[in-house]
């Protein structure tokens, strides 16, 4: 399943067809045998996933297929090494063996993530065995995203986060060994090597979901946010109402929905893939959602105009007749007008639920908590917003997870709040702990509680507030400013994490509190006008004890000179990464292999940007809003900005996480998640089996037959998910292809 998702994420199966591929199965379901045919296999470097493939070879008499090639996901420990060996039948017909480093989803052309949805879970629960489990994982995963990239960044953390500072330091001892140890890897930025200058270098930005809890709380008016906030959307796929909205009742909004594969036959329910392929939905998605409706309008009248004007024959209107020619001559203005109408629906369907819950109110009252003023520039006491936020949470048209956002964003903006303010707030929650009991008894979900793990994130929730610093009183002299001369009322806070890339492209960002890992040397920096725009006068590579695994690291010369023979000490406490699975000689030189990246070289093109790339990952979860400001960056500094996390995070997400940040629950997190897994794949079974039933019903066959056409049938639903194994009528294509 894992090499599904990641694939699924970049590839369609056309493009696999494409290249010699004759069929797709997933690696978990039973196959039908092809012993004249090689099997690609794309799998996680796992015990589960190689003792399937071994399944496949262990008749020697008998085997499943001709050949094996063999593309592991990550890198590969020595106990799958070991495994694989011990199975004599595979490794006489193993052909391929190789780590693609692709242990990634690719979502979006500048945006990837980790699909580890449990990280805020394991990471701020406690610092037991799920969160070295979860760190561990980040940093491997990293791994392979800069390989794939070719980058080899400069580090930096936030130095007030223990576990950016336990990511920064395990990243860089272990992507040091990475470098040591693969002699052909080049990186951007490698001087000397013709892969541009140092300026071209990557630096990496990390963050935690601690950084900023104001943005996952907050309703923010972008498409991209308010569909992701809104709507049901899972793993991309929207699924939404498409009908009379005077008969809406929030039949679109169940979890199930997205187990089945028509649903609007029977309820009006439509379904929207928001892919990179969707040109509407990268066009309007960092748009105000009310500019998308007016957009989409005139866009559809220019399309219908555009295909009228081309059988056009005089001045009078198309006849009927003309019009269904123009509909069958062109499919491509069928999908585009198909596209079109799904995205005015559902941004009619966003405006219908921002106006019946009047959530214009709301998110007024949440700028003023988020920036500390209101419009007209001044401060609000935290009493004043104590009473605002009851009357909100009191009025009877939000559910209890807008309660439970309201609330928690005021314990979380209002730092300097009276111990008396944030009282009243937890007896709010307390009223709706009791209330919600008495209508559907006692729930996991207790408001009480997930405002309580807000303290797991270093929120105060009693005591004397702290004294406000300097920096707290240029925070509220910028949201005076941005009070007076932003157009978007509703728009006024800026994202944490945004601020502080945008101060690292303007060259301001503090090294104080966001330092190097190892610094790079200053004269890089020598146009910079502040202490704190750069590195120490030091420079070098001295950071905080690292170096790199070729002496400076800096200088022009060939690295193969001076690359040590082993790998770096690991004094630093760092586990190495295992070696890998492309065994040589010793004294042998193998030719340099660089990989196909013209992908990537014309997206950066197209983006003409300026220096290095800049990496930011943020480890916990990244929100919809702060993708849509990030994007934003790129298009001001003219920056090839790569956003990474380790999955993506919805206020709804958010909201139901948060009551499981909790050690006591972390158990109950799982078993909830593993009963929504088990219904998924019964859905999946009883659908499979009501089609071969109806097929039955249809055209009476014998039963092998019936057998032949249940398989093909798993196929056909499959199509849109992808491989485990796939079968190849010719050789492999190049793994670097492939990747």
């Amino acid at each position: 399943q894992r090499a599904t998702r990641v694939l699924n994420a970049a590839l369609r199966v056309s493009d696999v067809t494409q290249e010699g591929v004759a069929l797709v199965e997933p690696l978990e379901k039973s196959r039908q045998p092809f012993p004249d045919l090689e099997a690609v296999y794309v799998v996680d470097a796992s015990a589960a996933a190689v003792a399937r493939i071994c399944d496949d070879f262990k008749d020697p008499a008998k085997p499943r297929y001709l050949k094996a090639h063999i593309f592991f996901l990550r890198r590969c420990g020595d106990d799958i090494i070991a495994q694989i060996k011990a199975e004599p039948n595979l490794t006489a017909r193993l052909l391929t063996l190789l780590e693609i480093n692709v242990n990634y989803l690719a979502v979006e052309e500048n945006v990837f993530h980790m699909d580890l949805s449990d990280a805020m879970v394991n990471l701020f629960s406690d610092d037991g065995a799920d969160f070295s489990t979860c760190s561990s994982a980040i940093v491997d995963n990293f791994i392979t995203v800069c390989a794939t990239m070719n980058e080899y960044p400069f580090v930096r953390f936030d130095m007030e986060s223990n576990l950016c500072t336990k990511l920064a330091m395990d990243f860089q001892g272990r992507f040091n060994e990475f470098v040591n140890k693969n002699q052909s890897f080049w990186w951007w930025g490698d001087d000397g090597e013709g892969h541009g200058n140092m300026a071209e270098r990557a630096t990496l930005l990390l963050f935690d979901r601690a950084e900023d809890l104001v943005i996952p709380l907050l309703h923010t008016f972008t498409y991209r946010a308010m569909v992701h906030d809104v709507l049901n959307v899972r793993d991309g796929v929207c699924r939404f109402y498409c009908g009379n909205l005077s008969q809406y009742h929030e039949q679109d909004m169940s979890p199930t929905l997205h187990f089945e594969r028509d649903p609007k036959v029977k309820d009006n329910i439509d379904t929207c893939y928001l892919t990179e392929e969707d040109t509407a939905w990268k066009e309007y998605r960092e748009l105000h959602v009310g500019k998308v409706i007016h957009r989409l309008k005139t866009d559809l009248q220019r399309v219908k105009e555009s295909a009228i004007g081309k059988h056009q024959t005089g001045d009078g209107e198309l006849s009927l007749q003309e019009m269904n020619q123009v509909i069958k001559e062109f499919p491509e203005y069928q999908e585009l007008m198909e596209k079109h109408r799904q995205h005015l629906d559902m941004t009619k369907l966003c405006m219908h639920k921002l106006t019946t819950k009047r959530l214009l109110d709301v998110a007024t009252v949440e700028q003023v908590m988020a920036t500390g003023v209101g419009l007209d520039g001044k401060t609000v006491t935290s009493t004043q917003l104590v009473s605002e936020v009851v009357a909100l949470v009191r009025r009877g048209d939000l559910d209890l997870a807008e309660q439970t956002r309201l609330l928690a964003l005021f314990l979380v903006s209002q730092t300097f709040a009276s111990d008396r303010d944030r009282q009243s707030i937890m007896a709010e929650a307390a009223r709706l702990d009791t209330e919600a009991a008495s209508q559907n008894g006692r729930s996991v979900h207790s408001v009480q509680d997930s405002l309580r793990n807000l303290s797991r994130f270093g929120v105060s929730l009693s005591g004397q507030p702290p004294k406000p610093t300097a920096e707290d009183k240029r925070k509220l002299l910028e949201a005076r400013r941005r009070a007076e001369t932003c157009e978007d009322q509703y728009g006024r806070y800026v994202p944490a994490v945004a601020n502080a890339v945008d101060q690292f492209c303007r060259r301001h960002l503090s090294t104080e509190r966001y330092p190097y890992v190892i610094e790079p040397p200053t004269s890089l920096y020598q146009d910079e006008g502040s202490a704190d725009a750069g590195p120490s006068a030091a420079g070098g590579s001295k950071g905080l004890g690292f170096s790199f695994p070729f002496g400076s690291a800096f200088s022009s010369k060939s690295k193969a000179a001076a690359r040590p023979p082993t790998p770096p000490s690991s004094s630093n406490g760092m586990s190495g990464i295992a070696r890998s699975v492309r065994r040589k000689p010793s004294n042998v030189e193998l030719p340099r292999e660089e990989p196909d990246t013209s992908a990537f070289r014309e997206v950066t093109a197209r983006r003409r940007p300026q220096g290095g790339r800049v990496l930011v990952f943020i480890a916990g979860g990244a929100t919809p809003a702060e993708l849509s400001a990030i994007q934003n960056l790129m298009n001001v500094h003219s920056r090839d900005i790569i956003v990474g996390c380790t999955h993506i995070v919805t206020p709804k997400r958010f909201v139901h996480d948060l009551s499981f940040v909790d050690p006591n629950k972390v158990e109950m997190y799982y078993e909830a998640r593993a009963a929504f897994e088990q219904m998924r794949r019964d859905a999946a079974r009883q659908q499979l089996e009501e089609e071969v039933e109806a097929e039955a019903r249809a055209a009476p066959r014998t039963i092998e037959s019936a057998k032949i056409r249940a398989h093909k049938g798993a196929k056909k639903r499959l199509g849109r998910s992808f491989l485990g194994c796939g079968c190849m009528n010719g050789p492999p294509p190049h793994p670097n292809t492939e990747a």
